[in-house]
């Protein structure tokens, strides 16, 4: 409102670095908007913005849908809870950005490794759940060693105190049978 005030009192166009100004703050403002509004839009759609995974609400429907195909057909599932190892640790030492870069670097690791129909979910900052269908205890834990040798192909590291160490996954794989039914809470502590 300024810039335009002093246009209209003086009857000059306005000095182009204040325009200039203007201009990049808008542009920041709706690039900021559009970056929401599709933010808004994938997690509605069952995906989570940050990491591209899909997310814990759409977790809790397609455990529901594996739940009922174990039920009538016995088609077996796992379910896998991972933890970035050190994350706290991670969160003390870089800004969000930062952190963020581990998050959806886990993420692409987890999204090469899975099976096509088999489906990853971001959970916590720190925690992701894995969804192996028609996969028995064995089939999960094969999926566990893929995932295991492409975050080693991967590389991925961080440095603490001028130290670079290695990204590592904590997980626990359990099976479900007929009548498990948790909620999300009760799962993950089940699986921790």
């Amino acid at each position: 409102t300024k810039i335009i005030e002093e246009c209209l009192k003086e009857e000059l166009p306005p000095v182009y670095e204040d325009y200039n100004s203007l201009i990049t703050l808008y542009e920041e403002f709706i690039n900021h908007f559009r970056r929401v509004e599709k933010d808004v839009m994938l997690e509605d759609n069952g995906i989570d913005p940050l990491t591209g995974l899909r997310s814990i609400k759409a977790f809790k429907k397609d455990y529901l849908a594996e739940m009922d195909r174990l039920a009538r057909q016995g088609k077996q599932f796992t379910v896998a809870l991972m933890r970035i190892d050190g994350f706290d640790i991670m969160k003390e030492t870089y800004d969000h950005e930062g952190v963020h870069s581990y998050q959806r670097g886990v993420a692409d690791i987890i999204k090469k490794s899975i099976r096509s129909f088999d489906d990853g979910y971001r959970m916590d900052s720190d925690e992701y759940l894995l969804l192996f269908k028609q996969s028995d205890m064995q089939g999960g834990l094969k999926a566990m060693e893929r995932l295991k040798r492409e975050l080693e192909k991967q590389n991925l590291t961080y440095e603490i105190s001028e130290e670079t160490l290695p990204v590592s996954l904590s997980s626990c794989i359990a099976a479900p049978v007929v009548g498990d039914l948790f909620d999300v809470d009760e799962m993950r502590e089940y699986l921790d």
